[in-house]
């Protein structure tokens, strides 16, 4: 009998441990910021299509109060795709072929003719080097971006380890203001960028995303 209830648990134990790992399993992964969006009050989407058509209207019409409460999205593979089509920037790659799941967290505001925008976006890919390869391409252009405007850009700028995690936070506040936080944990990579008209209201608004997800904030600069 005794033998029967650990085989039992051995059992649950596995189970459990395989279903930790299928919902995205390091502590920044897409379900602990798909969490995050539905304590904040964002609006979930379902369907990546939706969201890839719903993205590019509001783009294309800037209604960015439609985004003031965020909304969010977890895809799988070739949902991932339709989920960061809008997201392009020059020099900044939001997707990558190897990436199985994410989630992203938009949101957006507009008041006194001052906007700010944060993106926060959780990846897995299919292996540690695919991951490390994703983080190292992002601190490498936002640096290499920053020194060649170095006249219009002040930056404060760091890489961190701490423990099994790497992060590098950049942060700048002129003309147009900018805070990112990129954070990697094995094959996880967390991605929480912001951009306005003043650095303190980013701040506010990714500091919650970083408290959520348990990392060091730009704004600890």
């Amino acid at each position: 009998m005794k033998r029967k209830v650990v085989a039992v648990l051995l059992t649950a134990s596995m189970a459990l441990s395989l279903a930790g790992c299928s919902l995205g399993g390091s502590k920044i992964g897409p379900k602990k910021l798909a969490a995050y969006g539905k304590d904040s009050g964002a609006e979930l989407y379902e369907d990546a299509d939706e969201w890839e058509e719903d993205m590019e209207d509001i783009a294309k019409d800037s209604d960015w109060a439609s985004l003031d409460d965020g909304v969010y999205i977890n895809a799988k593979d070739k949902d991932i795709k339709s989920v960061f089509s809008t997201f392009e920037m020059e020099g900044l790659k939001f997707y990558d072929k190897s990436m199985t799941e994410a989630t992203t967290y938009f949101m957006a505001e507009e008041k006194n003719d001052k906007r700010v925008t944060v993106i926060a976006s959780s990846y897995v890919f299919e292996s540690k080097d695919d991951a490390l390869d994703f983080y190292e391409d992002w601190v490498d252009n936002l640096d290499d971006q920053y020194k060649n405007d170095k006249e219009y850009y002040d930056v404060e700028y760091d890489t961190f380890e701490e423990g099994n995690m790497e992060y590098a936070l950049f942060a700048e506040d002129s003309y147009a203001s900018f805070a990112t936080g990129i954070y990697i944990d094995g094959k996880t990579v967390l991605l929480i960028f912001g951009a306005g008209s003043e650095l303190k209201t980013i701040n506010k608004n990714i500091d919650d995303v970083c408290d959520a997800m348990g990392v060091v904030a730009p704004s600890d600069l």
